[in-house]
C-alpha cells in the first residue's frame, strides 16, 4: 500500500468521526430544546418567585415561549424557549455602579 493511500484512509476516518460528532451534537441540542420546553410548561411557582409574567408582548409570527419572573430579592428573569433552535444559550446582565 502506498503512503498516499494510507493518508487518504486516515483522512476519511477523521472526516467520518467529525460527521458523527456533529450529528451527535445536533441531536443533543434537539433533546435539550425539547426538555427546556417541557420544563418551562411545568415550571412551578416556588416561594422564591415573587411575580410571574406570562403575557409578554411579542410578534404574532414569533413561535417561541416566553415567561417573565421577578424573584423576591428583586432579580428579574426572562425565560425563552425555542424548540426549533439548534443551539442553547444563557446570558446575564449585571448593572454595576452609577
Amino acid at each position: 500500500m502506498s503512503p498516499l493511500r494510507g493518508k487518504n484512509i486516515i483522512l476519511r476516518l477523521v472526516l467520518l468521526y467529525y460527521k458523527l460528532l456533529v450529528n451527535l451534537f445536533y441531536y443533543v441540542c434537539l433533546c435539550v430544546a425539547a426538555l427546556t420546553t417541557a420544563v418551562m410548561a411545568a415550571l412551578p411557582v416556588t416561594s422564591k418567585v415573587g411575580k410571574v409574567i406570562d403575557n409578554i408582548i411579542k410578534s404574532p409570527e414569533d413561535k417561541r415561549l416566553y415567561r417573565g419572573l421577578q424573584l423576591k430579592n428583586g432579580m428579574k428573569l426572562l425565560l425563552i424557549s425555542d424548540a426549533t433552535a439548534d443551539k442553547s444559550a444563557a446570558a446575564l446582565d449585571v448593572h454595576i455602579g452609577m
